[in-house]
């Protein structure tokens, strides 16, 4: 799994075509890693007795952080899974033979990849060097950079895994992250 973490940060073409024929499962390692990376860090802030300035519709502010450290791994498995089945029938009406079990490693890591690398350990390092203040502007940068970046790993996942031409490979990886946004984006904070 190491190979194809460091693989998909740094080759991402050569790693997407070898995950193309992985099993389902050598996409879970990313996704979980991702949310115990998360997990982790709202339990830290859950510590400090931070408080999201908005938090998710039905969850107390005061005790935000801490319940997301408990439902955010689950909600990464379920929003990686929407996110292959989506893909992956908007794949077939494109005319690709595949399904969410063919695309469910390559997305795992275009999924979980970004949420680490440009999310997490960002969001990490600079509360422990400027301070929970700080990440709300970073957000700012972040969050549009991690979704391109997700975007882009997707799009190449879909494209390695179906060979499907690039707009309609754009399109397919476009609907899965959409359709995992709606599921998860309203509780992340």
């Amino acid at each position: 799994m190491l190979q194809n973490l460091i693989g998909t940060a740094l080759h991402p073409r050569a790693t997407m075509t070898r995950l193309a024929d992985a099993p389902p499962k050598a996409g879970l390692g990313p996704v979980l890693l991702a949310g115990a990376a998360w997990a982790a860090f709202s339990a830290v802030l859950a510590a400090g007795g931070y408080a999201p300035s908005r938090p998710a519709p039905m969850i107390d502010g005061s005790v935000h952080y801490l319940a997301q450290s408990f439902f955010v791994t689950p909600l990464f498995l379920l929003a990686w899974a929407v996110m292959s089945a989506t893909s992956a029938f908007v794949a077939r009406r494109y005319g690709a033979s595949t399904s969410a079990a063919m695309l469910a490693a390559p997305l795992g890591f275009a999924y979980g990849v970004p949420l680490v690398v440009a999310w997490a350990l960002p969001d990490a390092i600079l509360f422990s060097i400027v301070g929970f203040d700080a990440l709300g502007p970073l957000v700012r940068i972040i969050g549009p950079f991690t979704a391109l970046y997700m975007a882009s790993l997707s799009a190449l996942a879909v494209r390695s895994a179906t060979a499907l031409p690039w707009p309609r490979a754009i399109v397919t990886a476009l609907a899965g992250l959409v359709a995992q946004g709606i599921l998860a984006g309203w509780a992340l904070r």
